[in-house]
C-alpha cells in the first residue's frame, strides 16, 4: 500500500539539481527563476563543508517555500532536516532511510525500467526518478536513453510519482507527454546566477502547459 505523501502539493514543477561548486549562488538564482525542488549532488566536499553548504541550501529552501533533498546522504539528509534523500540504485536502503528520516521524509531512487521502478514502489519509495529520458553527459552511469516510450512504460506500471531525468532542456522539455511526470529535472550546471534564472524561468514556461 502506497503511504500519503505529506508535500505532495510541492512535488510538481521543476527539480533543480545542484552539483558545482557554486552551489548557493545557482540554488537560490534556479529558486528566484521558480524551481520548486532543490537536490544537492555532492560527493566530494569534505563533510564539514558540504554540512555547511547543506545547511545554507535548507535555509533557503524554506525562504521560498520549495523542498530540498540530498543525494545518497541519509546522514546529512538527518541533520539539516531535509525533505527528503534521493538514494542512488547501488546503495539502495530505502527501509534505512525512513527509519533514520522518519514517516514524513520523502524517498526516491532512479529507474530506468519498469522493473526496477516497481521494485522501487515495492520498497518503499514516495516517487521515482525516472530516465535518462535522453542521452546525458553529466552522469556517465546513467544508463541508455528511455526515450519518451520508456517514460510512459513506467508511467503505466506504477502509482507513485514521477520525476522525468536525463538530457532535458527547453528544447525538449515541452514534449513531455501529459502528465506522465510530476516534476521534470534540470541539472544546474550553468556558469552564473543570471543565466540559471534565465535557463529556470524558461523552462518553467515550457513546463506550464505539460504538469
Amino acid at each position: 500500500m502506497n503511504r500519503p505523501i505529506t508535500n505532495s502539493a510541492l512535488l510538481h514543477g521543476l527539480y533543480v539539481i545542484t552539483q558545482t561548486p557554486n552551489h548557493l549562488p545557482i540554488a537560490s538564482a534556479a529558486l528566484r527563476g521558480g524551481a520548486r525542488l532543490i537536490q544537492l549532488r555532492d560527493h566530494e566536499t569534505p563533510a564539514e563543508k558540504r554540512l555547511q553548504i547543506a545547511s545554507e541550501l535548507r535555509r533557503l529552501t524554506r525562504d521560498f517555500g520549495a523542498l530540498f533533498f540530498v543525494c545518497d546522504d541519509v546522514e546529512l539528509a538527518e541533520q539539516v532536516s531535509a525533505d527528503g534523500v534521493h538514494l542512488e540504485w547501488s546503495s539502495l536502503s530505502l527501509s534505512d532511510a525512513r527509519q533514520r528520516l522518519g514517516e514524513g521524509a520523502l524517498l526516491s531512487t532512479g529507474a530506468n525500467s519498469i522493473e526496477r521502478a516497481l521494485a522501487a514502489q515495492n520498497a518503499g519509495a514516495d516517487y521515482v526518478g525516472v530516465g535518462p529520458i535522453f542521452p546525458t553527459q553529466t552522469k556517465l552511469d546513467a544508463g541508455p536513453a528511455i526515450g519518451f516510450d520508456g517514460l510512459r512504460a513506467i508511467f503505466e506500471a506504477i502509482s507513485i510519482p514521477i520525476a522525468a531525468i536525463g538530457g532535458l532542456n527547453a528544447s525538449n522539455i515541452a514534449h513531455i507527454p501529459t502528465p506522465m511526470a510530476s516534476v521534470v529535472s534540470a541539472l544546474a550546471d550553468l556558469p552564473n546566477e543570471e543565466q540559471m534564472e534565465v535557463m529556470t524561468r524558461r523552462l518553467i514556461e515550457e513546463l506550464a502547459s505539460r504538469l
